[in-house]
């Protein structure tokens, strides 16, 4: 049976695919994604070139058109998310956390590198294409659940110092050269607080996938004897409150269209 080729004409990474599993690592999670299988190399060519509709599901035969219902924008916020990745590159086993805003630009550059103190300044920061994410090792007893955590714990120190998302990037979508350090935290965050009852707030929302961080471990629940994690909840606890008390909100949403998503879940 002939392989069939995958193309990508918006996603993480743009191009063509030579199997499913590399094809769906560019486009799961990814707003607006466009991608389609073909049974040869020059009609896939033609579609990236804008000659063939788009397909949101592999595995249809080629011209045939899916309608799908478009979802509604997402809400202007700071979205996270943690997974396993990068282990076939590094040849290691990693987890990876992440933190955007609602079009998938990514933010943690200066929030990891200004706000976060040395004492939780865990895992490695890293870059690639247009992620810059954290980086911990399993052999060092990380865990997916511990970088989600650790995503909600960045999103809180960026919601906090920085409400308007786009204060991370510049109009390109780039993160700006970093600036100042943690001690610029807490001067702008009271700032932000002074607020009269019945005000709306000045802080945008904070979104993530897992139901276990959100409901649980973020408010303290976590039964795991593990001096890291419970030092970390105990910590997001408190930054949850004081976001809470100003009036911020936090909410789950589907890791189908969380802009965040790494699309490396196992």
């Amino acid at each position: 049976m002939k392989k069939k080729i995958y193309a990508v004409r918006k996603g993480r990474t743009t191009g063509l695919f030579a199997d499913w599993e590399t094809c769906k690592a560019s486009v799961e999670g990814f707003p607006g994604a466009e991608y389609k299988s073909f049974p040869d190399e020059e009609t896939a060519l033609r579609y990236l070139a804008g000659e063939a509709p788009a397909s949101p599901e592999p595995g249809k035969k080629a011209g045939k058109t899916t309608v799908k219902k478009a979802l509604p924008p997402l809400k202007k916020g700071f979205y996270f998310d943690g997974g396993t990745g990068l282990s076939s590159e590094l040849g290691l086993e990693v987890i990876e956390t992440n933190l955007t805003d609602e079009s998938g630009h990514p933010l943690l550059n200066r929030v990891f590198f200004e706000s976060v103190p040395r004492a939780f300044r865990f895992g490695a920061y890293h870059e690639r294409d247009d992620y810059r994410t954290v980086l911990f090792f399993k052999e060092d007893g990380f865990t997916n659940n511990f970088a989600e955590l650790y995503g909600l714990y960045l999103a809180l120190l960026a919601a906090l110092r920085f409400p308007d998302p786009d204060e991370l990037k510049n109009v390109s979508g780039e993160m700006p050269g970093t600036s100042g350090g943690p001690a610029e935290m807490i001067p702008k965050r009271a700032a932000m607080q002074e607020k009269t009852p019945g005000e709306v707030s000045l802080f945008p929302k904070i979104f993530g996938d897992s139901e276990l961080i959100l409901r649980w471990w973020s408010k303290g629940h976590v039964r795991l004897d593990d001096e890291k994690t419970q030092q970390l909840a105990r910590e997001v606890m408190l930054l949850r409150n004081e976001f809470e008390a100003a009036g911020g909100r936090i909410e789950k949403i589907s890791g189908d269209i969380n802009p965040a998503d790494l699309g490396f879940h196992r």
